[in-house]
C-alpha cells in the first residue's frame, strides 16, 4: 500500500513515536514521500516526542538528495539530523535523516539515541550508540530546492548522483 495514502486515511487522533520512510524502488524514493505536504502529514501523526526517520541514498561525494530532503524537512520540523553510514570513499552509501517533532540540540539527540532500552538486542544498542556519535545537525546549502507536491525533482537529482558516481573523480 502507498504509505502517504494510508497515513492520510488514519484518524487525526492516530499518532506514533516513530515513522520510518524506507520506500525505494531502487534507486529512487517516490517523490510524493519527499515533499513539504507529506512531511506535514507525517508530523500531524507523530506524538509530541515523535521522530521521522528516512533512509537516503548518496555517494561519498554527492549529498544532493540528502541536502534536498533536509532542507525540505526543516520547513516542517524544528530539528533535523543526519547520520552518515561510513563507507569507502568510492562507494555508494546511505544517510539516515531524522527529524524531531520537538526542538532539540545535537547533544540531546545524541543522548536520546545512545540511551535506548536495555531490553533491545545488543547489536541494536551497539548500532545506536555508534550512530549517536556520528550524528550531525543537518545543514543544506542556502540555494537548496524545497520539495513540494508541485515540484520534487527526485529522479533528476538521483540521475545526477548516478552520473557522478560512474564518471568518477
Amino acid at each position: 500500500a502507498d504509505g502517504r495514502y494510508w497515513l492520510a486515511k488514519q484518524p487525526a487522533s492516530a499518532a506514533w513515536d516513530v515513522i520510518a520512510v524506507d520506500a525505494y524502488r531502487p534507486p529512487y524514493i517516490p517523490f510524493h514521500l519527499t515533499t513539504v505536504e507529506f512531511f506535514q502529514l507525517v508530523r500531524a501523526h507523530l506524538t509530541d516526542d515523535g521522530v521521522l526517520a528516512i533512509n537516503v541514498g548518496r555517494t561519498a561525494a554527492n549529498f544532493a538528495l540528502v541536502d534536498a530532503l533536509t532542507a525540505t524537512l526543516a520547513q516542517v520540523f524544528p530539528a533535523v539530523y543526519v547520520i552518515d553510514e561510513p563507507g569507502p570513499a568510492d562507494d555508494l552509501g546511505n544517510s539516515l535523516v531524522v527529524a524531531t517533532a520537538q526542538a532539540s540540540t545535537l547533544a540531546q539527540f545524541q543522548h536520546n539515541v545512545a540511551t535506548i532500552p536495555e531490553t533491545l538486542p545488543a547489536e541494536f544498542r551497539h548500532f545506536a550508540q555508534t550512530a549517536a556519535l556520528q550524528a550531525r545537525v543537518a545543514t543544506a546549502p542556502a540555494q537548496t530546492a524545497i520539495f513540494t507536491d508541485d515540484r520534487a525533482p527526485v529522479e533528476e537529482i538521483v540521475h545526477g548522483i548516478i552520473l557522478d558516481f560512474f564518471a568518477g573523480p
